[in-house]
């Protein structure tokens, strides 16, 4: 209803002068009145029956519209009279009338219909109220949008009708301040946080930087907040991020996926913040491993901020691309070729030095695609750097300007003279010099023998020809093609087949400007050596390329004689290769052909068109409306020409006669300022065409007048509508009924029931049928005009049928605007039907009244008979959907029906989510302890599977501090689960890693898994001074635990077993270069060092730190300790394997770590008497490229060499895509 909002504004006096308006009017001018012919001529004269008579035949277009008119000249005069009019209207209980009614009210500006239906359960009527609302503005009390938008008004207004006042409330800031106090004020009873960012839209500045930090957790993607507030939005994520980073341990990369479509709407509408979202990145360390191609790395920033922004960091940060490029191993994939431009363009100097270090060492189409993007004032300077540093390649030169490609080639001609590289090559140098001085070298190439030639001669002429046509064409001067086509054209009769279409291939692609009157001789002899009936090439090949090229020749030059009469000469020739069976495709497409450029396309295929709709041939018109695209809409000639062909009944001789008609009928109707009329003519000749998207779609929503034929008879039988298919009615959407007239939906009444009573298409029968889909969707019409459920009870269909899925699925849309709608469809629907029935309820709940569904839900739920699935979908859609708290009788429901959770995945789920909802009412966590006392272990596993991560602070400690108990309940399964879901919650609660400490070193704990995870844990969250020392307390008490009394001296003690298990979780991590695993140093060399059983584990973890680059003199001081209190021990062989050297992807790492090995080895070789016990070869090196290594470092490796408890291996990675070689 859009389009009709410039009826609805005064109009400007006929006689163009507008009499003066008194300063501060706020009442609109009264425009001439102009009412429909046969219409009263006072306004104040209309009568409900002479407003139907006269609105009835009308389309929706015009009924709307001369509703408008209408009620504008009531608007000051005759309110009284409008607002009567309005009543007799909804008095008829029509869904007609009721339309026309809002339609007259929203023009006529009737102030108490408008505040009484802004809360109107009928989308249809409130969107019009919503309109005359906003059009009055002051006029209209806020008190009406805040008795349905208030939190606290009881649930007698449906989910969407809030939000669709919510979304009008812009401009009433005074208001939504209020309201939002009373959001804060019904704090933690929120349900719906997307009221919450819609109404916070709209507020004060002032009072969104209040309220936002408490309401941000409830905002999933608040795109409104990014859109009218970014500002104050950014500065509460960053509080937020920051709290998060703050946290002991936690990770800031779960908060970026969490928030990647709210960072993305808040640059979308604000791209200048990506510099400040940028710099948190700078400041807290993002680190996120992710698996790639079977290797596991991590990302150094986010995927949302380079993935997403690519545009906008070409243009703010530029630089950071290059970055994050090289150090983080991400690719401009994602960018367009502007953004790609503008990028490389804004890019500084230094940055574009670091691009081009990294491209010189890649494969030579990469260099070339990031040199044709490059400016061409950078693209030399940066291609002889590349030359400089990488293989030499032609197609860098070919990118560069001629002048300076020209050198370059010249010097790569004279370097070849002492070579063999192939003619091939050559030719390519050859083609980058000046006309003048490639032509004769490559002339020379390009003469038969006169003899049988072998493959490889004909391909070097062939590749000579081809040259030749390219270095005429980056000359740009037509006199050189001239010169080529002079040599070519006599040439080519006596070639070989394969050279011919080597050289016409790349003539064609030429630009049609270079093609000058003087070479049209030449260029007409080739084409006779085309149309010869012996020709090589397909006849449709011959016609598809050369006619379009002759054409595309002839309109580059549209003025030229010369060229206007060679176009006559091919004229007749190319003609008799055109018709319905030759499958044309033109060269160019919309993007080619520039505006204005049409009519000289058109001039040129006019004399074509004219011949081949002679012969009803009608190929050529549809391919000339793909080639110019939107250029043919306001084409006068080709929209005639069109018509014509849409009027001829032979035009669809064929299956591609239908498509060209399809063509033609959608580039007819492109044109909106004469559719509605041409959609008219279009249906008249072709009545099966309302099958067509552009034809059914604008009689559906404009031309409803045509509509009537359709709803009584099914669609006939014509061009797109085959003998053989199911001759059907046509069923208009709900929101199409709007613009349907009276007549027409008593119609839909009398020929739905009609078809309803055939049968439902048996194979057997003859005569009348009707589908389960139309059935279906003539209920569902039935329904909607007419009401409700006694239509379907009238209209009863088997259950049992096989199209159920679909029937069942109307059924639900029929019943859910009554209040009683879910209820009944969930109870009528029956186990069978469950999905199908919750699915489509959801979607639609919205839409009904809060405190009415609560009521039938709660029938669905405390009915036995019903499957627990379908009851606990029911509660999920109370909780979810009403604004008011349910808490006080939702949680017993779900501990009842969390008892039997074993092998209920499904509904366990919907628990899962609903349960959410209700952690963040303050007095549902009574009901919880209730239902815990109550129900036991089920309960408890439910609240252990429900992580409130969008939960405000308060509610995450409290539920963090219920469930720490459980980590030492007596059932160690649910302990171990506990164990698992406190995971993430380490950094709110300082008892978790006591009760870890505490299962770890409790040995009456027989459950492997349950201490296992618990050490695992335990490990993890090790990362202050308090958890450090209460690490270094746990491993003591293992390793001092005593083995069993009446074991053997060679028993292994189970404490052992427990610490090696914390050792070995910190040797999988500490690779990582994460700061969050270096306390392992400090909690675990000193208890190592007092026991001597675990002294291998400890020299293994500390030679794994050099991995980390520490320092000889770090490792060492607690190798000496471990070492001085080891003494003589029988542990176990181990062999220890450090990388001091690696080439990844043509980057070398430093090998450094060769002098801390060494300093660190010379320690254990000097107690060689500790490792009598070990293999041969106790230290294995693994060495990656050592050729560039300093001599001093070459030294060091063969030093450690040389003795025999070490093994050096080399191993080289290529730096091409070749498998490698260890």
């Amino acid at each position: 209803m859009g389009r009709f909002n410039h009826l609805l504004r005064p109009r400007p006096p006929q006689n163009g002068h507008a009499p003066p308006q008194p300063a501060g009017t706020q009442t609109p001018r009264v425009p001439q009145y102009l009412g429909p012919p046969h219409a009263p001529h006072d306004a104040g004269q209309w009568s409900v029956d002479a407003l139907l008579h006269v609105l009835n035949p009308l389309p929706a277009c015009q009924r709307y519209g001369t509703v408008a008119r209408i009620g504008a000249a009531m608007r000051q005069q005759h309110q009284v009279h409008a607002a009567n009019l309005c009543s007799q209207l909804e008095a008829l209980d029509n869904f007609y009338a009721r339309g026309i009614a809002a339609g007259l009210a929203t023009a006529a500006g009737l102030n108490a219909w408008t505040s009484a239906h802004v809360g109107n359960n009928n989308a249809f009527i409130q969107a019009w109220a919503l309109r005359s609302a906003r059009e009055l503005g002051p006029a209209i009390d806020d008190k009406v949008f805040e008795d349905v938008v208030a939190p606290l008004t009881p649930g007698a207004v449906p989910l969407a009708t809030r939000r669709q006042c919510l979304d009008s409330l812009e401009g009433r800031t005074a208001l939504v301040d209020r309201l939002v106090a009373k959001f804060m004020d019904y704090a933690g009873q929120q349900v719906d946080p997307e009221s919450a960012e819609r109404i916070l839209g709209f507020a004060s500045p002032q009072v969104v930087q209040r309220y936002l930090p408490d309401l941000l957790h409830m905002l999933a993607h608040p795109k409104r907040l990014a859109r009218r507030h970014p500002e104050e939005l950014v500065a509460a994520l960053e509080a937020d991020l920051a709290r998060v980073a703050g946290a002991v341990g936690a990770r800031v990369w779960p908060w970026w996926d969490a928030r990647a479509r709210t960072i993305a709407s808040l640059l979308k509408y604000a791209p200048h913040l990506i510099t400040r979202v940028f710099a948190w990145v700078d400041r807290w360390d993002f680190h996120k491993e992710v698996e790639a191609d079977g290797e596991s790395r991590f990302e150094l920033v986010p995927r949302v901020l380079f993935d997403l922004q690519a545009a906008r960091l070409a243009r703010y940060e530029p630089d950071r691309i290059v970055a994050l490029q090289l150090d983080n191993n991400m690719t401009h994939e994602r960018m367009s070729q502007n953004t790609r431009r503008r990028w490389l363009a804004n890019l500084s100097d230094d940055a574009l030095e670091r691009y081009t270090d990294f491209w010189a060492g890649a494969e030579p189409s990469e260099r070339d695609t990031f040199l044709r993007y490059l400016a061409p004032k950078r693209r030399l300077e940066t291609a002889a750097k590349m030359m400089g540093k990488g293989p030499t390649h032609l197609a860098l030169a070919e990118l560069l300007h001629r002048s300076d490609a020209a050198g370059l080639a010249r010097t790569a001609l004279k370097d070849m003279e002492s070579k063999n590289d192939g003619w091939t090559l050559e030719a390519h140098w050859l083609k980058l010099l000046p006309p003048a001085e490639a032509r004769p070298r490559l002339l020379a190439r390009t003469r038969h023998p006169g003899r049988e030639t072998t493959e490889a001669e004909d391909d070097e002429r062939a590749v000579a020809w081809c040259m030749l046509i390219e270095n005429a064409q980056r000359s740009g001067d037509p006199a050189a093609l001239t010169a080529v086509l002079e040599q070519l054209a006599p040439a080519l009769a006596g070639e070989e087949p394969s050279v011919r279409a080597r050289a016409q291939n790349t003539l064609v692609a030429l630009p049609k400007r270079l093609f000058a009157a003087e070479g049209l001789p030449h260029l007409d002899r080739i084409i006779d050596d085309l149309m010869v009936p012996d020709c090589f090439l397909p006849r449709d090949v011959v016609v598809q390329v050369w006619a379009f090229h002759v054409i595309s020749v002839v309109s580059a030059h549209p003025t030229s004689p010369r060229h206007a009469a060679w176009w006559d000469h091919q004229f007749h020739r190319l003609m008799r290769s055109v018709d319905d069976s030759t499958q044309i495709s033109a060269p160019w497409d919309d993007f080619t052909i520039r505006w204005g450029e049409e009519h000289a396309v058109w001039a040129a295929f006019k004399p074509l068109i004219d011949v081949a709709r002679a012969s009803d041939s009608f190929a050529l018109l549809a391919c000339v409306c793909k080639s110019l695209g939107r250029k043919s809409y306001r084409l006068a000639p080709l929209q005639a020409e069109l018509a014509a062909f849409i009027d001829n009944p032979a035009a669809v001789t064929s299956l591609s006669g239908q498509a060209n008609l399809d063509t033609a009928i959608k580039f007819y109707l492109a044109d909106s300022a004469t559719r509605d009329e041409r959609v008219a003519h279009v249906v008249a000749k072709h009545p099966s065409a309302i099958k067509l998207w552009p034809v059914g779609r604008r009689v559906m929503s404009a031309r409803t007048d045509l509509l009537t034929q359709y709803l009584v008879h099914p669609v006939p039988v014509g061009v797109f509508n085959r003998p053989d298919a199911l001759q059907t009615l046509i069923f208009p959407k709900r929101d199409h009924l709007n613009r349907c007239t009276l007549d027409q939906h008593n119609a839909f009444r009398d020929v739905r029931a009609a078809r309803l009573s055939l049968p439902t298409l048996p194979d057997d029968h003859e005569g009348p049928q009707c589908s389960f889909d139309e059935k279906a969707a003539s209920i569902l019409t039935l329904c909607v005009l007419h009401g409700g459920y006694d239509v379907i009870e009238q209209y009863p269909i088997d259950r049992e049928d096989e199209h159920k899925f679909e029937l069942h699925r109307m059924r639900i849309f029929s019943y859910i605007d009554k209040p009683d709608g879910i209820g009944r469809t969930l109870h009528n629907a029956g186990t069978p039907f469950t999905y199908t029935v919750m699915g489509t309820c959801w979607s639609r709940s919205k839409l009904v009244p809060a405190q009415e569904l609560q009521n039938e839900l709660n029938i669905v739920m405390n009915d036995e008979q019903n499957d627990k699935w379908t009851r606990t979908e029911a509660a999920r859609m109370v909780v979810s959907r009403n604004p008011i708290p349910l808490a006080t009788t939702m949680v017993e429901r779900f501990a009842r029906l969390a008892v039997d959770e074993k092998g209920e995945w499904a509904w366990s789920v919907a628990v899962k989510q609903a349960l959410r909802h209700l952690l963040a009412f303050d007095g549902a966590w009574t009901l919880i302890d209730h239902a815990v006392e109550q129900h036991g272990t089920p309960m408890l596993r439910l609240l252990l599977d429900t992580k409130p991560w969008q939960m405000a602070q308060s509610v995450r400690d409290r539920y963090v501090k219920y469930l720490v108990p459980l980590l030492e309940h007596d059932d160690d399964s649910l302990a171990q689960a506990a164990v698992e879901a406190m995971d993430d919650w380490i950094p709110y609660s300082a008892d978790i890693i006591p009760a870890l400490s505490r299962i770890v070193t409790n040995f009456d704990i027989e459950d492997k898994g349950l201490w296992q995870a618990a050490a695992d844990l335990l490990a993890y969250s090790a990362t202050d001074e308090a958890t450090i020392s209460l690490l270094c307390v746990t491993m003591q008490k293992l390793v001092d635990y005593p083995p069993e009394p009446d074991a053997g001296e060679d028993a292994d003690r189970p404490g052992y077993r427990r610490a090696k298990h914390i050792l070995d979780y910190y040797n999988a991590d500490l690779g990582e270069d994460d700061p969050f695993h270096h306390p392992a140093e400090r909690a675990l060399a000193d208890v190592l060092a007092t026991h001597p059983e675990l002294f291998f584990d400890a020299v293994n973890l500390l030679l794994t730190c050099i991995d980390l680059d520490w320092s000889a003199d770090r490792i060492l001081a607690h190798l000496e300790l471990v070492i001085e209190r080891a003494g003589p021990h029988s542990g176990l062989s181990w062999g220890f394997s450090v990388n001091v050297g690696e080439v990844v992807k043509g980057r070398k790492s430093t090998p450094e770590r060769l002098e801390t090995l060494h300093e660190v080895a010379q320690v254990l070789i000097a107690k060689d008497d500790l490792m009598s016990n070990m293999f041969a070869n106790w230290i294995v090196i693994e060495c990656g490229d050592h050729a560039g290594w300093p001599e001093e470092w070459r030294d060091l490796l063969r030093n450690l060499r040389r003795h025999p408890r070490i093994e050096v291996r080399y191993f080289a990675i290529q730096t091409d895509t070749s498998s490698q070689d260890e």
